[in-house]
Formats: C-alpha cells, sequence, structure tokens
C-alpha cells in the first residue's frame, strides 16, 4: 500500500504544481500566498489536479455503475488511461462528494486510501 500512497501522492502533487503553473502564471510566487488568496489558488491547483486525472464527469458514471469490482476498476483506469493505483487512490471526500451528487450510495472499493 506504501507504494500506492507514493504514486498516488507523486501524480497529484505533479499535475497540481502544473495547474499552479498553467492557471496562476509560471512568475507567481506560490509561497508568498496569504490568507483567502492562498486558500482559492490551492483550490483552484487541487481542482485542476483531480480533473486532469480522472474527471469528475468520468468518476460520477464510473461509480454509478454497480457493483465496483477489480476488473471494472482496471477497465475505467485504462478507459482514463491512469494506473489503476490512481482510481483506487482517490481521496475518500471525492467519492462521497461524487456518490452525493449522483443521490447513490455507493462505496469506497479500497479499505486503504491515500490521501492528497
Amino acid at each position: 500500500m506504501q507504494q500506492l500512497q507514493v504514486m498516488v501522492i507523486f501524480w497529484f502533487t505533479f499535475f497540481h504544481e502544473l495547474g499552479h503553473i498553467l492557471l496562476h502564471g509560471s512568475k507567481d510566487k506560490f509561497l508568498e500566498y496569504e490568507g483567502d488568496v492562498k486558500d482559492k489558488k490551492e483550490g483552484e491547483a487541487d481542482r485542476f489536479a483531480r480533473e486532469i486525472l480522472i474527471p469528475s464527469s468520468s468518476l460520477k458514471e464510473f461509480l454509478e455503475d454497480k457493483p465496483l469490482n477489480a476488473e471494472k476498476i482496471k477497465n475505467f483506469a485504462n478507459l482514463m488511461m491512469v494506473d489503476s493505483g490512481i482510481v483506487l487512490g482517490i481521496p475518500s471526500g471525492r467519492w462521497r462528494r461524487t456518490r452525493r451528487s449522483s443521490g447513490r450510495d455507493s462505496r469506497h472499493p479500497s479499505a486503504n486510501q491515500a490521501r492528497g
């Protein structure tokens, strides 16, 4: 599980930082943000990374296809062109938000989740 967490954290962080560059400009000094500006820019970079890795609309459709199993996770990961570990490493809060917005009660397929 440690290797899965490292992979998920690496790719999320990579796309998060890329989001800062693309959304906020390469000359922005990210460490100097304070208060609401920092929270807003960090949130934007987090959303960018999440949407690049697995778009919310695709995640919602995937979670509605019950029951979830290893084959469906692998197929979904292939469709999204990510490792299946990225699908398993989706932070639980994102699964819950997607489940609430779909009005269905799906369960995360992994007992151990990476936090990002």
